[in-house]
């Protein structure tokens, strides 16, 4: 559906009328308009009190509501409220006939129409007729009188040819399959639960006008589908960033791509399928597509060269953050979402880091549909463009309990998985706990795999806290510690898997226990140097600074490896946490944070690179001081790691 703001702001400023009443010619310069000569003819309706409003005995409900409207803006801009009846009663002598009627004029002047983008507002004799070619652009018709042909408490009405838009229509013949387009509907997706759904609807409107305008047919909205129709739809489920296809498979028009390809392919599909053709045909098959514009990213080594420096230099420090969900970060450091549509200031800069969870606190890849997929690849090709300004991803997984069922999803990594005999059947190929476990273990390697294609590094957190008593891949049981071999050999065949047999060398391996200590401590489930890149710490402080432990038994002993380590996951404590926000900063801000977390550390000559807040009440968005930590000159946000990567390694961010 055309935008109504488009041709309503330009007959609004342009039909002046001239008079109260009588006739009166009005200059009309809109391009689509229909009345050659420039000019509309007006008369003044001065007896609307005498006239009735009739639409169709069978409308629709949005018809009868859009009438209740009109009616509306009649009682308020003119002071009179005019009845309505249906088609099925007698005449009146005064009508405003609205829609496809049996009334005599109604019909002759929807017979002028040539497609369902098109529509008329005409005064014959006694009787205004407002039709469209559909029901939407008789919708669009009733706008345009209120808007334009109501001026200074006064109704006009367009006499002679009336004015009209019609639109011209330069495919006279569209078939997909030997079926004409006319019976097809357009399809999105409308629940997902993330940005692109909406995009999807978009999208798919986009397509629908766009052959409405070529053929002047409106194709049906919706978003259900059964096998027994055929359908056009837009598919970003591709998780390759640049890559796209128009696909004609079982009858049915798919544009597929990408959420960053898919503009490029309903593109092609406009200018060089459909273009301007008299006759459209498409038949089965396939069009591939490549928009050629992946990002040149700094590589692996490069990114390990910088964390390295981080790590060396206490004068820098690479501050990021954790996605919340699906959709809440790196936009939150902006502006911060509390108490409903209350909005307050953020940071004002986005993190170096931005952090995605592929389980239960993320993406839920273990309990995805298929038409889902769409919000993956959203995720991974905003992703990819975070990485190309320089920015670092960090992905970390929820993994469900594999002894669970895969509906389940609230809490769903908690529990555990039994004794020894279930960890060694959870890595043991055929028996049903590792089909589960494999299951969701090939949805993050096809995610993993994306980045891989595209040449983005990704620092992968998997099984994390393993050293607390809240995950089911924690070897807890009961009151005991199982032996550390089990979660070792579970990280090893999770290494396995994806190095070995999915290829992925893009990965940077980072074992991250919590500084609780109440089951073991940081180091008892170290997978080994082999099988790990960086080391960190989950630590949700409760503001008392570095203890003794702290540095002997949690910091220390990572350190002691000789590897990069971090604070991979930090928040506060719900001590620290204001149930009023305008009581946070006299509780706990962000200079409490700091100078109890990062100075207290360095005090100790404790090294970190990079310092990932959770999200929510966690971030330095939300605890009040947040924006002055942000543009401490030793921490490095987004738009600093430009000069950060080329300082370090000369690798040169956007060339």
């Amino acid at each position: 559906m055309k935008r109504l703001s488009t041709f309503l702001c330009i007959i609004l400023a342009l039909v002046m009328l001239l008079c109260a009443c009588g006739e009166n010619e009005v200059k009309n310069d809109n391009k689509e308009n229909e009345n050659k000569n420039g000019k509309v003819s007006v008369k003044e309706i001065v007896n609307l009190s005498e006239y009735t409003i009739v639409r169709a005995d069978n409308a629709t409900q949005k018809m009868k509501d859009t009438i209740t409207s009109l009616r509306g803006i009649f009682k308020d801009k003119l002071g009179t409220t005019v009845p309505v009846k249906t088609d099925a009663t007698g005449v009146n002598q005064y009508e405003i006939i609205i829609g496809e009627t049996s009334r005599k004029q109604s019909v002759e002047a929807f017979e002028t129409l040539g497609g369902d983008y098109d529509y008329i507002i005409k005064l014959e004799g006694n009787h205004i007729v407002i039709v469209g070619g559909s029901e939407e652009a008789t919708f669009e018709a009733v706008n345009v009188l209120t808007e334009s042909f109501i001026q200074n408490g006064k109704l006009y009405a367009p006499t002679g040819a009336g004015h009209a838009l019609r639109n011209d229509y330069t495919a006279k013949s569209f078939t997909v399959c030997g079926k004409d387009i006319s019976e097809y509907e357009v399809y999105y997706i409308e629940s997902m639960g993330s940005q692109n759904a909406k995009k999807n609807s978009t999208w798919a409107k986009d397509i629908r006008d766009f052959i409405g305008t070529k053929t002047g047919k409106r194709l049906p909205l919706v978003s259900e589908h059964t096998k027994d129709k055929n359908y056009i739809m837009v598919d970003t489920s591709s998780l390759n960033y640049t890559e796209g296809a128009i696909k004609v498979e079982d009858g049915n028009l798919i544009l597929y791509g990408s959420f960053h390809a898919i503009d490029f392919v309903i593109d092609h599909f406009k200018n060089n399928i459909v273009g301007n053709n008299a006759t459209i045909k498409l038949e089965n098959g396939i069009t591939e597509l490549d928009s050629g514009d992946l990002p040149t990213v700094y590589s692996k080594q490069n990114l390990m060269d910088v964390l390295q420096y981080a790590y060396d230099n206490d004068d820098v420090l690479i501050v990021g953050d954790e996605i919340g969900g699906n959709r809440d970060v790196p936009s939150r450091y902006l502006e911060y979402y509390k108490n409903g549509n209350e909005t307050r200031p953020g940071t004002g800069l986005y993190p170096a880091i931005m952090g995605v969870d592929m389980g239960r606190c993320g993406m839920l890849l273990a309990f995805l549909e298929d038409h889902e997929w769409g919000t993956i690849s959203q995720i991974v090709c905003e992703t990819i463009d975070y990485v190309a300004k320089g920015g670092i991803a960090t992905y970390a997984c929820h993994f469900r309990n594999p002894t669970l069922s895969q509906k389940e999803e609230w809490k769903s990594d908690r529990g555990n998985i039994g004794g020894e005999q279930a960890w060694r059947d959870l890595i043991t190929p055929g028996t049903e706990i590792n089909k589960n476990m494999m299951f969701e273990l090939e949805r993050d390697a096809k995610v993993l795999k994306a980045f891989d294609d595209a040449g983005v590094p990704i620092i992968w957190r998997p099984m994390h806290e393993m050293n607390g008593a809240w995950f089911w891949w924690t070897p807890y049981q009961e009151y005991s510690v199982l032996d550390a071999k089990y979660y070792v050999d579970f990280w090893r065949y999770i290494y396995d898997y994806f190095t070995n047999e999915c290829g992925l060398d893009n990965l940077i391996w980072h074992y991250s226990p919590s500084t609780n200590l109440s089951k073991a401590d940081t180091m008892y489930f170290y997978p080994g140097d082999e099988y790990c890149d960086i080391l960190g710490v989950d630590w949700y402080t409760d503001g008392s600074g570095v203890s003794k432990d702290f540095i002997e038994k949690i910091y220390g002993p990572l350190m002691e490896t000789g590897k990069i380590v971090n604070l991979a996951e930090i928040g506060i404590g719900d001590s620290l946490k204001a149930e009023d926000y305008r009581d946070q900063e006299g509780l706990y801000s962000a200079h409490d944070f700091f100078r109890t977390t990062i100075e207290a550390m360095r005090a100790e000559g404790l090294k970190a690179a990079f310092f990932a807040t959770y999200t929510d009440v966690h971030t330095l968005a939300y605890l009040p001081g947040g924006d002055e930590i942000m543009a401490s000159e030793f921490v490095i946000d987004l738009s600093e790691m430009p000069a950060l990567f080329e300082k370090v390694t000369g690798f040169k961010v956007g060339e």
